[in-house]
């Protein structure tokens, strides 16, 4: 992501990207080279990474009788002439 510096605290670096600002976090393993202010154009290289993943149960659908299906899914008849 390459953008403009919009402000710098702490462990994050808000960058402008389109009309969003991202937030990105940085740590002591973080490489910064050059100095990062406020106003300076930066080029951030990022992972996603999950800290949290919960996966949902899926509820059965009720089975179908085959007799609602083909009333459903019956030709139209049209009265003759």
């Amino acid at each position: 992501m390459t953008g403009p510096v919009m402000d710098v605290k702490g462990d994050v670096i808000v960058v402008k990207k389109g009309s969003d600002n991202w937030e990105v976090a940085k740590n002591a393993a973080t490489k910064v080279t050059g100095d990062v202010k406020v106003g300076s154009k930066v080029t951030i290289e990022y992972t996603m990474t999950a800290t949290k993943i919960e996966a949902k149960t899926r509820r059965r659908m009720p089975k179908r009788r085959s007799s609602d299906f083909n009333r459903r899914h019956m030709p139209l008849r049209l009265p003759a002439p």
